[in-house]
């Protein structure tokens, strides 16, 4: 095993870790979310879309390049992980 392959191995394990702890916070903090009123919880939802949606045309040429580029990355590692 090279430097390399251990260096990924790291970085999966680390996204793994915080993809973990994303969820769990995401559920630990799901039981006061549902305690909101329900206008409270409709404005916060439409106002979340909106200013996603307008950052989302803001930078949209930025987005699809990024995405492109994951989707290189990822096939790429596929690829090195199959050789």
């Amino acid at each position: 095993m090279n430097f390399y392959n251990l260096y990924r191995w790291i970085l999966l394990g680390i996204t793994l870790y915080n993809l973990g702890n994303v969820l769990l916070t995401a559920l630990e903090y799901r039981q006061y979310y549902e305690k909101l009123p329900l206008k409270l919880r409709h404005y916060l939802q439409q106002k979340t879309a909106r200013i996603l949606g307008e950052k989302m045309n803001t930078y949209k040429k930025e987005l699809w390049v990024n995405f492109g580029l994951l989707l290189l990355l990822i096939s790429l590692n596929g690829i090195s992980f199959m050789i």
